[in-house]
């Protein structure tokens, strides 16, 4: 430890001096460049005017120091990793090639992706949801199946069960709007929404071991008690395993492909209009092959 510290006052009234120096230099002539060598790995070489504004306002000699040593560190850790990697390249990977694909992926990236924010009309109607719906739903069938439910979960302790019990039986929406302001405030957990779907295997989650286990009627009402806790629990409809999803649980899914969709078309739109544009230009050759065998 008391060679650690050492070591770190030492290296921090070397930066000091460093820095002065740099300052000193600045101030002498902007243009002459530092010198100071930090490190070096092989061939690489780090300078201390290579950390220039990495150093905070009112830096102690200290503090620098351990800016430097951190960066040092990293430095010279990542340049003998890159030294290794560049002596141990495999001989049949162009790297020049590589970086070139790389960046005319980027360039190209970039010009589409500003070319669809400018063209693309992000607005899908219901309308236009339901008929790619009604030409696709075969091919959203489910993987599993799906309900729709109400499911409340109350520490029993804390609630007028006997009044909670009269609300979740009832059919009237005063009742119910009472239900949910109820289930806002006091419920552990609550799902109220009759025309969500959810995952079966989601539901199950929810409720105490084995509640969905067998065969589910629907209408199906249950009042289950485990660890403190209270379960109120319908189940309104249930689509299976292998059934077309309906609209209203893909919608969102619908939504994207539709979208993705609309961008397909205007790139293929605007580089035919660029590629016509360029023939007419006679910015394009494309030579004869002789001798192709």
């Amino acid at each position: 430890m008391m060679n650690h510290r050492f070591a770190l006052s030492f290296f921090a009234g070397a930066i000091f001096t460093l820095l002065f120096a740099l300052a000193c230099n600045r101030g002498a002539d902007a243009t002459q460049p530092e010198s100071k060598v930090l490190a070096q790995v092989h061939n690489s070489v780090l300078y201390l005017s290579d950390m220039e504004g990495m150093f905070p306002e009112q830096c102690t000699a200290k503090d620098s120091a351990m800016i430097i040593h951190g960066f040092v560190d990293n430095w010279v850790r990542d340049k003998v990793l890159m030294y290794e990697a560049e002596n141990n390249l495999p001989k049949n990977i162009n790297i020049d090639k590589l970086v070139s694909d790389y960046r005319a992926s980027l360039i190209r990236h970039n010009f589409e992706k500003n070319m669809v924010e400018i063209l693309l009309d992000s607005t899908v109607t219901d309308t236009q949801l339901f008929d790619y719906y009604q030409q696709n739903k075969e091919q959203y069938k489910l993987s599993s199946p799906i309900l729709r439910c109400r499911l409340l979960k109350v520490d029993k302790e804390k609630v007028d069960i006997e009044k909670l019990k009269k609300l979740w039986k009832s059919n009237s929406e005063e009742d119910f709007l009472a239900l949910l302001d109820f289930a806002s405030k006091q419920a552990e957990l609550y799902l109220l929404e009759d025309s969500l779907w959810y995952k079966k295997e989601d539901i199950i989650l929810r409720l105490p071991k084995g509640t969905l286990n067998g065969k589910l009627s629907i209408g199906k009402d249950l009042q289950l008690n485990e660890d403190g806790f209270i379960y109120f629990f319908k189940l309104n409809d249930i689509i299976k395993k292998g059934k077309p999803a309906p609209l209203s649980f893909v919608k969102e899914q619908i939504n994207k492909v539709i979208l993705h969709q609309r961008k397909k078309a205007i790139l293929k739109e605007k580089t035919e209009e660029m590629y016509e544009r360029a023939l007419r230009k006679k910015q394009i050759n494309i030579f004869p092959i002789d001798n192709l065998q």
